[in-house]
């Protein structure tokens, strides 16, 4: 073995040893990047993957999802101004906040995961059983986005 070929393999080892090397983006968050800087982009399938509708409003007002309501899976806020937005399963930005799939049900009753959703968030909306009954069926149910000022 000559001396560059021994070099490469000490180098290959070490990569896979340290985890140092080219790493790919993760599939969960690789989905997610098709949603252009500045808007708000909402898909119909869990994970940023399906169609994805996407919106740019403004700050202090709601836009009502006009297109295809309650298709929505899954969200990403990519606000470029940093600011936050909050899904709503009425028109005008009333009824039912809603509430991002996280690990306790209990961020849902508390308000902890309905928002607001800061930029850089991307998850998928909630859809799981309901303490006494019932279930939390946040996925499908998008009417309209608050963007907030803050």
């Amino acid at each position: 073995m000559t001396m560059g070929k021994r070099f490469a393999v000490v180098l290959t080892v070490l990569g896979v040893l340290t985890g140092v090397g080219a790493v790919a983006a993760s599939p969960a968050l690789a989905a997610y990047d098709n949603c252009t800087f500045g808007y708000v982009c909402m898909y119909n399938s869990n994970g940023g993957e399906g169609t994805r509708h996407s919106y740019a409003g403004v700050s202090g007002h709601c836009t009502n999802i006009n297109d295809v309501p309650n298709t929505a899976n899954s969200f990403y806020n990519r606000r470029d101004d940093g600011k936050h937005v909050q899904f709503y399963s009425g028109r005008d930005c009333k009824g039912t906040l809603l509430c991002k799939q996280s690990i306790a049900v209990l961020e849902c009753e508390s308000g902890v995961s309905d928002g607001p959703h800061a930029a850089g968030t991307a998850a998928t909306f909630l859809e799981a059983p309901r303490r006494g009954g019932g279930c939390w069926c946040h996925r499908n149910n998008a009417e309209s986005i608050f963007f907030n000022n803050g």
